[in-house]
């Protein structure tokens, strides 16, 4: 995808072609045309190009953003995918240069600056390991233009695509489906430190089913942060595509989020919008992440929350009761301090903090260094994780030992009337715990969860009296 200075944003190259006339028998040809003499876009792509090229792209030499576009009826998908449900999921790679650097140019070449962004598609959503195949693309991309091999802007290198992806159905042009490959790019120790005791707060507002606007800049830190708190539902990211352990599968796991009513996109431009604008129905909602100022003058209606991935910071607008809601027990305090007390005590000692900290963040920034390293010692993202399993774990087991609860027979307002008595829910704050059960997926969560697993409860179960506000700071002066 390339930014022309009188067509705009287009799409100039598509491997292997798709469309009208793209045999089988054409192989590493150049990309189907259309009846212009240009690249065949599928309908179903219009605004494709301005997801890759994010908005502000302009300001930076590089950026990553993630998302979702349908499955065009050219592109057909195998793996007993239900039609309705088959996406090709997109990590598009983007990168600005000097006009001055480039060797070979093309006449229409007008602007200061040349920027393309190289996209990979898959019907996994991958996106964090893609991201590390559509930099090394477009790295080359450039180089071999850079060095005088190529008019930039007239046809990609196939012979290099070949080489470096192999040719369609080469096992290299594919990655394992696994935990750690659908994980990838999902900072989760790194989502704690920015967000603290918010992170579960934003955590139970995904749950609810609301209208959720991620913002903030740049793109990468967007679809980064949106993964990693989709990381801590369990099953959230690997469900559809993975077995899960049995104690998950017994519990209803994982929960049924997005649906029709409940749109999910890591990554929506300024000409996406109208996905979220003028959207007021109750029973629809979406989780979006967007960096364009623009969405911040929707209104309260059709964004209800906004969730500042730079600051860590949630605003619930104008709706009280949505804020009453959010708010913690005391044992999910508990719970958020024992994490950020873990954090703090398994880091290195207060003269090497500096160092590991700018490592952290490297881990966080750069679009190269995505595999989750130390992932696995107390305090990483692996064992971030697992606390949060172990807490979705236990709420899910509290609600199946109520027993008219887990009978989808009985009305429900009349189950939550008999909880006011005395719930053991209240240490996961019963408000929410009655408004969750009442969306859609706590609809879905009663009719195919059967379990009585007694075995988890609440992680801080008769503890309150920790002091998390302390923790707290003291992490956040670690961060800092």
């Amino acid at each position: 995808v390339g930014f022309h200075h009188k067509k705009g944003n287009n799409i100039e190259f598509i491997y292997p072609p798709i469309g009208p006339g793209a045999a089988e028998d054409q192989g590493l040809a150049a990309a189907c045309a259309d009846a212009d003499g240009g690249v065949f876009v599928p309908p179903e792509w219009r605004e494709f190009s301005y997801f890759a090229l994010p908005d502000g792209a302009h300001h930076v030499d590089e950026d990553t953003s993630y998302f979702w576009v349908p499955r065009p009826a050219a592109v057909a998908l195998d793996g007993g995918i239900p039609v309705s449900q088959q996406r090709l999921h997109v990590t598009a790679y983007f990168k600005q240069i000097s006009l001055d650097a480039v060797v070979s140019r093309s006449a229409d070449m007008q602007r200061s600056s040349v920027q393309k962004a190289v996209c990979l598609l898959s019907s996994v959503p991958m996106y964090g390991a893609m991201e590390n195949k559509a930099e090394m693309l477009a790295r080359v991309f450039f180089e071999q233009y850079q060095a005088g091999k190529g008019v930039i802007g007239e046809q990609f290198d196939v012979g290099m695509l070949q080489e470096c992806m192999g040719p369609p159905q080469d096992p290299r042009l594919f990655l394992e489906i696994s935990v750690d490959t659908l994980r990838q790019g999902a900072p989760a120790k790194s989502i704690v430190e920015r967000f603290r005791s918010n992170t579960l707060r934003v955590l139970k507002l995904i749950l609810l089913q609301r209208r959720v606007l991620f913002f903030g800049s740049p793109a990468r830190l967007l679809g980064r942060t949106v993964l990693a708190f989709l990381s801590l539902i369990p099953g959230q990211l690997e469900g559809t595509w993975l077995p899960l352990p049995s104690h998950l599968t017994e519990l209803g796991l994982p929960l049924k989020l997005f649906d029709e009513l409940q749109t999910l996109q890591p990554y929506l431009p300024m000409q996406g919008m109208s996905l979220i604008q003028g959207e007021t129905d109750e029973r629809k909602g979406y989780l979006v992440g967007a960096s364009n100022m623009l969405f911040g003058r929707l209104t309260p209606q059709e964004v209800e929350v906004i969730v500042n991935v730079n600051t860590g910071t949630i605003e619930v607008r104008q709706n009280v009761a949505l804020e009453k809601l959010l708010k913690l027990s005391g044992e999910d305090h508990c719970f958020m301090a024992k994490i950020a007390r873990c954090l703090l005590d398994s880091g290195p000692a207060p003269e090497e903090r500096a160092g590991q900290l700018a490592l952290d963040q490297a881990r966080l920034d750069s679009p190269s260094r995505l595999a989750q390293e130390g992932s696995d010692w107390l305090g990483g993202d692996s064992w971030v994780r697992q606390q949060f399993e172990e807490y979705f774990c236990g709420l899910l087991a509290t609600l199946s030992t109520i027993p008219a609860l887990a009978d989808s027979d009985v009305d429900l307002e009349v189950v939550l009337e008999d909880m006011d008595r005395l719930s053991p829910a209240d240490a996961y704050h019963r408000p929410w715990v009655n408004a969750w059960l009442r969306t859609r997926a706590g609809a879905y969560w009663r009719s195919t969860s059967k379990a009585d697993i007694t075995s988890f409860d609440h992680p801080c179960k008769d503890e309150t009296n920790l002091d998390f506000g302390r923790a707290f700071e003291e992490l956040a002066g670690k961060v800092q």
